[in-house]
């Protein structure tokens, strides 16, 4: 039997229309022009979807995962009209001219576009997103689960029998994405995508690697250690917490007044596992599983930065879903977070979706931080 194609409403609801109003704001026209013309992928004549209109449509598409592209397009097509003019007195595209439009302007666009808009967005100071003067960021891996086609797995990767991704029941093609999240906000600042080949840590190193803002943070992250990610932080002038693997290779130089130990991270041979390779080790035992674990931060000042402080703000920080959790969970809470079936349309999804995450974030901070200026208590709000 014939399956029915899923429909939307003639007019989006008041939540997506403030989202399509307020996506030039974050990611503006003028910006989308001069990215196009950069690399090469502006219309060149009017075209019934023009690149402009396909880059926003992409990062909308991510509001819907199970309406046929046509059908999306029909719901948004009047926004998209006031933001660009080119739609005026034009009938839609049909499903296979969208994805032709797709197709041309590739994922290195909205690629692009992410790395010029994505930012830390809380105030100086503000009390979630720092600590001791320091803007929190959390360093985070996860893997997107894809539709399962062949140009996907052969290109991504597929999980490996027995791998816990999520719920899957039958291995399905993955993408890698690295993330590092502003605390409080939960903004993405940096994104980093892979295939299956890249570890999760190299993934992280890779992007830690390409930061140039990254002094006067404080990075966290509990599974990503590894000591080319403490050399990176020191170069970059990042503070590190992090919860160290169990048994971590480690020789004590010398033993702090709050019990804490300064500890040098070793390699196999016992030698410095890089360069400055210190770390004041935090060890806390589980009340109810009596398992230990280990922390290391570059954090040494016993005093400044209390062991209480640190484990809260560990505990609270890395307690938010991940990127890929909460948009599972707060848009639609589909089993795939992407449609396409194809490598460069997957990146290019992903990529909208980031920027389409952004923006929401962006909204609800501004949101709050109306409802504090005017002292009135902001109801719980959602992505």
């Amino acid at each position: 039997m014939a399956r029915n194609k899923k429909s939307l409403s003639k007019l989006a609801d008041l939540t997506h229309l403030i989202t399509v109003g307020f996506l030039t704001r974050v990611c503006p026209r003028s910006l989308v022009a001069k990215t196009l013309m950069a690399l090469g992928k502006q219309s060149q004549r009017i075209r019934l979807f023009p690149a402009q209109a396909v880059v926003y449509f992409v990062i909308l598409m991510s509001l819907w995962r199970e309406p046929p592209q046509e059908e999306i397009l029909r719901v948004v097509s009047e926004s998209l009209s006031s933001m660009i003019g080119e739609y005026k007195n034009h009938k839609l595209p049909t499903k296979g001219a969208i994805t032709k439009a797709r197709e041309k302007l590739g994922y290195e666009a909205l690629e692009s576009l992410a790395s010029q808009i994505l930012a830390p967005l809380a105030p100086l100071n503000a009390p979630l997103s720092f600590y001791q003067g320091m803007r929190i960021l959390t360093l985070e891996a996860s893997e997107a689960i894809l539709p399962d086609s062949k140009e996907n797995a052969a290109y991504f990767g597929v999980a490996k029998e027995g791998a816990h991704i999520g719920a899957l029941e039958t291995p399905m093609p993955l993408c890698r994405v690295a993330t590092l999240v502003e605390s409080g906000t939960l903004a993405v600042t940096a994104a980093r995508l892979s295939t299956l080949e890249s570890s999760s840590c190299a993934l992280a190193q890779d992007l830690i690697l390409n930061q140039s803002n990254l002094e006067g943070t404080l990075i966290l992250t509990d599974r990503l250690f590894s000591p080319e990610l403490l050399s990176m932080a020191r170069e970059k002038e990042a503070g590190l917490f992090v919860k160290l693997p169990e048994n971590p290779p480690l020789k004590v130089t010398n033993t702090l007044e709050d019990g804490t130990k300064i500890a040098v991270l070793t390699d196999q041979h016992g030698n410095p596992a890089c360069p400055e390779a210190s770390l004041r080790i935090l060890e806390f035992c589980d009340p109810l599983t009596l398992a230990m674990d280990y922390f290391g931060t570059t954090l040494m000042d016993p005093r400044r930065y209390p062991v209480y402080e640190l484990l809260r703000l560990f505990k609270e920080r890395l307690s938010s879903d991940t990127l890929f959790a909460e948009i599972k969970n707060r848009l639609g809470g589909m089993r795939t977070i992407v449609r396409s079936k194809v490598p460069s349309l997957v990146k290019q999804e992903i990529w909208g979706i980031i920027i389409l995450h952004f923006a929401i974030r962006m909204l609800v901070s501004q949101v709050s931080s109306d409802s504090v200026r005017q002292k009135s208590e902001p109801q719980r709000l959602f992505a």
